[in-house]
């Protein structure tokens, strides 16, 4: 059981049956709090363990998480009814750390008599609060989608063995978060931007065909066609001491086209400048342009 703080950030890990567990204690602003959101961890994590909730239930997004996705929407796509007095009143009614799916609509509709008897807010401003609050709560939905995101690229940066850098023990303290403010990922705290260029380009690859595996678990649009340029050319694995797992020891060239090979309907079409061809990987096509894409002895 281990709770440690990084970037202004606390986390915690433990295992349970064997099973390791790594989460961000979200809100904990010391040590004693994270505690607190660790026991919660734990307690539920027993509880999906013994049958008792399903592992595939969504997550429970509190009020006030759902205020600020909604707050960055409303910015861009320059809403009025999106200004911060609208939904600070909404949190302040309703309370920010109150589950959204707790809402429901005898709740809503004593908001609603609330606006219009006590302070006497005309149609127009209600109906606005009202379309806010809809709004709001529909961002339940984006937020459970991230976290389905997140997972499809954490278990690729997993299989593919990235190593952030020489002290890292990522296969156990493997964290992604997807950052709504920037668009991109951040792995164990980090933004994916601080990385060196290597690290950078197979971060970003494992978010590209995250993105991927995602639309078509859940059948959303996508073109099932994913071009990427040079996603191995400049990362290097740090040499490990005493290395006792001998999968550590694989290549990560081979770690990554075994994994994108298990592809079937749809096509990853990788250029790569290197020599390192995988090995004994089926359902790929491998087209060596040493020569260039149009060979001029073959032209003549």
């Amino acid at each position: 059981m281990t709770i440690y703080e990084k970037n202004g950030k606390y986390y915690c890990r433990f295992q349970i049956d064997g099973e390791r567990h790594h989460y961000l204690c979200q809100g904990a602003t010391n040590t004693k709090e994270a505690k607190k959101i660790e026991d919660g961890f734990r307690y539920r994590t027993q509880q999906q363990q013994n049958g008792l909730i399903s592992t595939t239930e969504n997550k429970k997004a509190k009020l006030k998480t759902l205020i600020q996705l909604y707050n960055k929407y409303s910015e861009v796509n320059k809403l009025s009814h999106g200004k911060d007095s609208f939904c600070k009143y909404i949190g302040q009614y309703f309370g920010e750390n109150t589950n959204a799916k707790d809402i429901k609509a005898d709740k809503i509709e004593g908001f609603k008599k609330y606006l219009k008897e006590e302070r006497q807010s005309s149609n127009s401003t209600i109906n606005k609060y009202l379309s806010a609050l809809k709004d709001i709560l529909s961002s339940e939905e984006t937020t459970n989608k991230i976290s389905l995101l997140e997972k499809e690229i954490q278990s690729l940066i997993k299989e593919w063995e990235i190593e952030l850098d020489k002290d890292s023990k990522l296969q156990n303290e493997l964290l992604v978060e997807f950052d709504t403010d920037i668009c991109d990922i951040k792995v164990n705290g980090r933004p994916r931007s601080s990385f060196g260029q290597g690290v950078r380009a197979i971060l970003y690859t494992a978010f590209l065909i995250g993105f991927l595996k995602y639309c078509i678990k859940n059948n959303l649009q996508h073109p099932g066609f994913t071009v990427i340029d040079s996603p191995l050319t400049t990362y290097k694995k740090h040499k490990i001491k005493n290395v006792k797992n001998e999968d550590l020891k694989k290549e990560t060239h081979q770690l990554f086209y075994g994994s994108l090979s298990k592809f079937n309907k749809e096509q990853i079409i990788i250029i790569e400048n290197s020599d390192k061809y995988p090995d004994n990987i089926s359902n790929i096509n491998i087209v060596d342009l040493e020569e260039g894409l149009f060979p001029i002895n073959k032209i003549i």
